[in-house]
């Protein structure tokens, strides 16, 4: 017997040590199968793809804020940066895009409405187009557009939709995306995007609808930003222009205003490398002026 059991040690531990071997390696490829590696702020979501993550105090579903458009100035800490306007071959072949033209007398505005966050305030404060409304809210987004009580009526604070229906616009011009430029999913921000043009044009049906770019913001600030930056603009202005063409909206490439550097604001448009100053805010209004559908 002893005999035996001598002869069956060594296979025994022959086993057993390719056993341990088969299980070692599952587990290592097991690691390498699920272990997608990610740069920082990024995420792996559940269908296995990368994703930033957001950095802002909004999201899609966080509360808003229900101060309507104030007159002070915009703020640089309110975090709504980067932007891009930098406007690509593809978007000037678009149909959807707005062609220059002579310049449109003060009055064309009369019966325009301006919705947008705090760079729309800067443009309301100091270069307004003659006779335009504005709903201009700090830390504006798309949903909150929708959803919050943003414009102050009749001692009163109502939705946009809600507001919409006690003004017959002919003009309505939008710039967000500032603000939902850390939204996981950009799928969302055109889907409520979307969903703002269909109420515009539920409550004023013979408006025009101008989809603005999202302006640039600087170099050095595009590159001191993982999420904030320009090429994630560009990103969110090509999203834009599908929109346009998709809802028959008009398509403001309001970049070419500001006289890109290299897809950049330039570094003396805004002191804090989003919000323009008063001299850009006039090129903004002039390129207006010069870029209409009607």
């Amino acid at each position: 017997m002893w005999d035996d059991l001598h002869r069956l040690f060594p296979i025994s531990l022959g086993i057993l040590f390719v056993f341990g071997v088969i299980l070692c390696s599952g587990i290592i490829l097991e690691h390498e199968l699920s272990g997608q590696p990610t740069s920082p702020g990024m995420s792996i979501l559940s269908d296995g793809s990368a994703s930033l993550e957001s950095s802002l105090s909004t999201s899609a579903s966080a509360p808003a804020s229900t101060t309507a458009a104030s007159t002070s100035s915009p703020s640089p800490s309110t975090t709504e940066t980067g932007s891009s306007g930098s406007e690509t071959t593809s978007a000037s072949a678009s149909s959807a895009v707005v062609p220059s033209s002579a310049p449109v007398p003060d009055g064309y505005f009369k019966d325009a409405l301006f919705i947008g966050d705090s760079r729309t305030q800067g443009l309301m404060l100091y270069a307004p187009p003659p006779g335009a409304t504005f709903y201009a809210v700090k830390g504006l987004t798309v949903s909150k557009a929708l959803d919050d009580p943003v414009v102050e009526q009749d001692g009163q604070m109502v939705t946009i939709p809600q507001a919409l229906k006690a003004q017959a616009f002919r003009k309505v011009y939008i710039m967000l995306g500032l603000n939902e430029l850390g939204w996981v999913y950009p799928s969302i921000y055109v889907a409520r995007y979307g969903e703002l043009i269909d109420a515009i044009r539920a409550a004023c049906p013979e408006a025009v609808v101008y989809i603005e770019a999202i302006l640039p913001v600087t170099q050095k600030r595009s590159d001191s930003d993982a999420t904030f930056n320009n090429p994630r603009i560009a990103m969110y202005n090509a999203l834009l222009l599908e929109l346009a063409e998709e809802k028959q909206a008009h398509y403001l490439a309001v970049g070419d205003a500001v006289g890109l550097d290299h897809g950049a604001l330039p570094a003396e448009a805004a002191s804090d490398g989003i919000h323009l100053n008063s001299a850009y805010c006039a090129k903004w209004r002039e390129y207006l002026k010069t870029h209409t559908a009607i």
